[in-house]
């Protein structure tokens, strides 16, 4: 999507395979902030596992509603709280949850269908 070629890595942050077992650890909460134009309004989070490409957990915009695709919303929550800063909420962590996560932030583009 066009999401991928306007990606702005804005938090990095790595779950470790430990972190349910050893530390029992039940849900982790990730926070983003930006500091970009308020043009920048579209938040995205994304998952790596090892030796994986990314795929996208969630799409947030401030004021919308955020839409999961086929993430369950059991296992994620993610809130846009304002135009600059988001959070993802990953629940009833599991070894399966490692990876690296990334939060991604672009521009609202309005689409619009051409008569032609």
């Amino acid at each position: 999507s066009g999401a991928a070629s306007l990606l702005t890595k804005v938090v990095l942050a790595h779950f470790t395979r430990f972190l349910s077992t050893l530390y029992h650890i039940k849900l982790v909460k990730l926070k983003c902030s930006h500091k970009k134009d308020i043009t920048y309004n579209q938040m995205y989070w994304y998952r790596q596992r090892p030796g994986e490409t990314m795929t996208l957990i969630v799409y947030t915009a401030f004021g919308g509603q955020p839409d999961y695709g086929e993430s369950p919303q059991s296992k994620y929550s993610a809130v846009k709280d304002s135009i600059e800063t988001g959070a993802l909420t990953v629940n009833d962590l599991q070894p399966d949850d490692g990876g690296l996560y990334f939060c991604a932030v672009s521009k609202h583009s309005d689409v619009r269908k051409s008569n032609s």
